[in-house]
C-alpha cells in the first residue's frame, strides 16, 4: 500500500516476498553497482530504439523502460550544473527561423548574464504535444554547456523554451551557429513532436 503524506510517498512491502525474489533483486543490486562502475560519473542512456527492442523482446511496456532509464541516468555531476544567472547585461535580439515537417522554430533573444547566456525559442507544433525537457539545444561553441532551462505553454500549439549556455555566449553571435536537438522523453506523448534530423540555425549570411 502506498501512503502519501505532504510531498513524500512511503511504499509499504505488499503480498509474499520469498527466496526468489529476493536472489532476483540481488542481482538487480550487483548489476546496477557494475553499471555505476561503467558510467564512471557520466549519464548513461540507452536511446530510443534499444528501448523499443527491448520492449519487444522482453515483452515489457516501453513507457515502463523509459522511466526506469531516465531514474538510472542519474543526476548530472556537480561540475555539470548549470549556474544562477547572475548580473543581467544586456538582451540580444536573435530573430533566426527554422521549419521542418509543419513545425516552425524561432530562437528569439538571448538574455546575457555575467557569468551565462539564457536563449529563448519559440516552436509552433499546432497538433502535437512537447513533453518539456525533451528538446536540446546546442552551440558550436566546445567551451560552453548548454540546459534545459524552462518553458511555457503548449494549449494553442506555441511553445515557449529556454536553455541556459555557460560560460556566458560572446554578444556578438553573428558567428554562432544553434542546433536543436531531440532528445528522450520518460513519458512519450501521444503525438509528439519528431525530429527526424537536427534542425540548425546557422548566421545570417552578410
Amino acid at each position: 500500500m502506498i501512503s502519501l503524506g505532504g510531498a513524500w510517498s512511503r511504499m509499504e512491502p505488499e503480498g509474499p516476498y520469498g527466496e526468489e525474489a529476493a536472489r532476483v533483486d540481488e542481482e538487480i543490486c550487483r548489476l546496477l553497482a557494475e553499471r555505476d562502475r561503467l558510467a564512471a560519473g557520466e549519464r548513461l542512456h540507452p536511446g530510443a530504439d534499444r528501448l523499443r527492442q527491448w520492449s519487444g523482446e522482453f515483452g515489457s511496456d516501453e513507457s515502463r523502460l523509459r522511466s526506469l532509464f531516465a531514474n538510472l541516468a542519474g543526476l548530472p555531476r556537480r561540475e555539470d550544473q548549470p549556474p544562477m544567472p547572475e548580473g543581467l547585461r544586456r538582451v540580444l535580439e536573435i530573430m533566426r527561423r527554422a521549419e521542418r515537417e509543419g513545425v516552425t522554430c524561432s530562437l528569439t533573444h538571448c538574455l546575457q548574464y555575467e557569468n551565462a547566456s539564457v536563449v529563448h525559442l519559440e516552436l509552433a507544433a499546432s497538433g502535437r504535444r512537447i513533453p518539456h525537457g525533451t528538446l536540446e539545444l546546442e552551440v558550436d561553441r566546445p567551451e560552453c554547456r548548454t540546459r534545459y532551462w524552462g518553458g511555457h505553454g503548449g494549449g494553442s500549439g506555441v511553445y515557449g523554451f529556454d536553455f541556459i549556455i555557460w560560460p556566458a555566449l560572446p554578444d556578438d553571435l553573428s558567428q554562432v551557429t544553434f542546433t536543436l536537438r531531440q532528445g528522450e522523453a520518460t513519458e512519450p506523448p501521444a503525438e509528439p513532436l519528431e525530429l527526424r534530423e537536427p534542425l540548425a540555425f546557422a548566421p545570417d549570411k552578410k
